[in-house]
């Protein structure tokens, strides 16, 4: 193997002693020499500078300056390659000035031989090498205490953080500081979209990736070259700029040589990956790398502990939720209950009023003013029934009461308490049919529709706005029908509510029905305005249409089945005329003596036969007695003494399948938990009810038709 060739650099401005020179170095055998010559220090520091040799000879003159001057430059400036200073005669003041300003050795020309010089380059090199070697042992000591040192300082930084987000924060802030990264962050790893999503910034990055308009959104795992991040491997860039896939290629645009990727795991399972970057070509050494994965390993065991304490609050929190609404639950269903018991034990004392009140009207000759009072009596337990019936709605169990009614006049009414609700900076508009339209619906639920729709478009418009209020007739035909799933051909009332105001994207409408969903903060709404508004119009054979647009507004749709004989509306008639009678028997079993009373006498009044009983079992002591005799038996539904009205009948049913009956209460069917009485082909008569319904549903039941009106008469 040939010998090294060793660089030597030779400055002297006389070209005789550079001649000498290269010729006694050419006399040595050991090492071959490669010398080139300087005439001027300024020449030879640009040399130096860019370290081209391995050595430097210098003349002590050089002219204008000397050798010791271009000495003290040069380790000024950092320059460590070894020099040897040459002077024609010796003189040790120049000697020791020489050695104290860094020379590697201090030659005399006269009397040098080439022994002598071979002797001072290779000790100067020895020396210099072993320096080096020293030097670069206390760098990588000295970077490793720094690294050391910066470990603990991050450990320590994102012990005191509890989200993960900030522990990466603090970490990228650390690796810009002190490892002199030009754009520091961390990605989130998707494993369901298969995608990285940035989650942190280093504050210098966050600067830098504004500056070029750097994108923050999701970015696709198969445009990077990420995949070994996922399996726990590190991935290392040299230069960007050769790289194939258009991720690394837009960095290297944006100005970024060289990257690594370090991925943060927990259980060997990659959760993000933090991505470092530098604008210099192969500026992340193996040390370095390795440095960085020490660091992964510390960050992500924080961010799993912020993980897992995060975890931790949220299940408390959801916990503590559960039961404050399990107690809210608990205190609204006892409060139902109370309201629905208040409301039973209402209706009847309302039945006994309106009974007695309506008997009233029908006496002859009953003085003018009398016949004011009476009346007014009536139209106060009407005010009073449909309190109650607000009572049942907030517990749910109300009961529906449908009849005829002119929609628009509805609408009208209900229109002019808007004021109130909507606020004065919202203008209501109304588009109604020139003609009239009927429906057949429960008047108190469709104002409870208007009034539910009319507040969210008021939310919707919180800077004010139009609402617009239209009715029209449709006729839909099989193909139109298809339009929405729920619709039917057939002659529609059509009730449109329209307001302009925030609107609602697609994934708010597809869930805008469900029980308890809302966009409305916290303690602002319910959820269950249009499911309720949902369920009553789906309870009158109807459906909903929506229509909406973000920023734009939305407009409802509900469409009713159009009432065409509206003629034989019913209206509070008092009256008995025409009420047909009969001559049958009836059992009367209700534990509330005075409304007792008032059946009793009503049902004698249209020429019925009656027995009364207090509860269930003093009805079968009756029955036992009279039975060939009874047609009807005409039951409250929940009464005292161990046996409910369903009881009853099932008994008196069994020993006599072809008796009628008839059942009434001031709770709905489906509040009292019986099914007999909501069964089909059987009766039920909801308190509060006037003489007129009773007699007609006794009637009707007596004859085996359904109900001629509705049952709220």
């Amino acid at each position: 193997m040939p010998p090294i060739s060793i660089r030597i650099l030779l400055i002297d401005d006389d070209e005789d002693d550079y001649l000498i020179t290269r010729d006694l170095l050419q006399e040595v055998e050991r090492e071959r020499f490669n010398v080139r010559w300087i005439r001027t220090g300024t020449e030879g520091l640009e040399v130096l500078r860019r370290e081209e040799v391995d050595l430097c000879l210098c003349d002590y003159r050089l002219g204008a300056t000397n050798g010791l001057d271009l000495l003290r430059t040069a380790r000024s400036e950092g320059i460590r390659i070894p020099i040897i200073l040459l002077t024609g005669q010796g003189d040790r003041e120049v000697d020791m000035a020489a050695m104290q300003a860094g020379a590697s050795d201090y030659l005399v020309k006269s009397g040098l031989d080439a022994a002598q010089l071979e002797r001072a380059i290779r000790y100067s090199l020895q020396w210099h090498r072993a320096a080096e070697a020293l030097r670069q042992s206390e760098l990588r000591l000295r970077q490793q205490f720094l690294r050391i040192s910066l470990l603990n300082q991050i450990t320590r930084a994102i012990a005191e953080r509890q989200d993960m987000v900030s522990i990466f924060e603090v970490a990228l802030a650390h690796l810009e500081e002190h490892l002199a990264i030009d754009l520091g962050r961390v990605f989130y790893y998707d494993s369901g979209q298969q995608s990285l999503r940035l989650v942190a910034h280093g504050p210098h990055s966050e600067v830098v990736s504004n500056q070029i308009g750097m994108s923050s959104t999701a970015i696709p795992l198969a445009m990077t070259d990420l995949q070994p991040c996922l399996n726990g491997t590190i991935v290392h860039h040299r230069d960007l700029q050769t790289e194939i896939l258009p991720k690394a290629r837009d960095m290297a645009r944006f100005g970024f040589r060289s990257a690594v990727a370090v991925p943060l795991a927990v259980e060997g399972k990659t959760f993000a990956i933090l991505s470092l970057m530098r604008r210099q070509v192969d500026a992340f050494k193996d040390d370095e790398i390795e440095f960085l994965k020490a660091l992964s390993e510390h960050i992500s065991m924080a961010a799993h502990h912020a993980r897992l304490v995060t975890d931790l609050q949220q299940i408390n929190e959801q916990l503590r939720e559960s039961q404050q609404a399990a107690v809210r639950q608990e205190r609204l269903a006892a409060v139902g209950q109370l309201s629905a018991g208040v409301a039973h034990e209402f209706n009847n004392i309302l039945t006994i009023i309106q009974g007695y009140a309506t008997m009233l009207m029908q006496a002859a000759n009953l003085p003018p003013q009398q016949n004011e009072a009476v009346k007014n009596i009536l139209s106060g337990a009407e005010r009073a029934s449909r309190l109650t019936a607000q009572l049942l709605a907030f517990s749910r169990k109300q009961v529906m009461n449908p009849e005829p009614m002119e929609l628009n006049e509805v609408m009208g009414n209900v229109v002019k308490m808007l004021s109130r609700v909507v606020g004065e900076n919202i203008q209501v508009r109304c588009e109604f049919t020139p003609h009239p339209i009927y429906v057949w619906a429960d008047l108190g639920m469709l104002e409870q529709v208007i009034m539910n729709l009319s507040v969210n478009a008021r939310d919707a418009m919180p800077k004010g706005g139009k609402l617009v209020f239209s009715t029209r007739l449709e006729t839909l035909d099989d193909l139109v029908a298809r339009r929405h799933p729920e619709a039917r051909s057939g002659k529609y009332v059509c009730l449109q509510v329209t307001d302009f105001g925030l609107g609602m994207d697609e994934a708010t409408q597809a869930r805008l029905f469900e029980p308890f969903f809302t966009t409305k903060e916290v303690g602002k709404g319910t959820g269950l305005g249009l499911a309720s508004i949902y369920g009553i119009v789906k309870q009158h054979q109807g459906w909903i249409e929506v229509e909406s647009r973000v920023n734009v507004g939305t407009t409802f749709r509900i469409y009713l089945p159009e009432m065409v004989d509206h003629t034989t509306m019913a209206t509070a008639s008092t009256s008995f005329v025409g009420v047909p009678g009969g001559t049958e028997t009836i059992l009367i079993a209700e534990d509330e003596p005075a409304l007792r009373l008032l059946v009793r006498e009503i049902l004698r009044s249209f020429g019925y036969q009656t027995f009364d009983a207090n509860n269930g079992p003093e009805a079968m002591a009756v029955w036992q007695q009279h039975q060939a005799s009874i047609d009807l038996l005409l039951t409250d539904l929940m009464m005292p003494g161990g046996m409910s009205g369903e009881e009853l009948a099932k008994r008196l049913l069994a020993e006599r399948p072809d008796l009628k009956v008839v059942f009434t209460s001031g709770y709905s069917v489906e509040m009292a938990g019986k099914t007999m009485a909501n069964a089909p082909g059987n009766y039920f008569l909801p308190k509060p009810y006037r003489p007129i319904t009773l007699a007609r549903i006794v009637r009707d039941c007596l004859d085996g038709r359904p109900p001629s009106v509705p049952t709220d008469l």
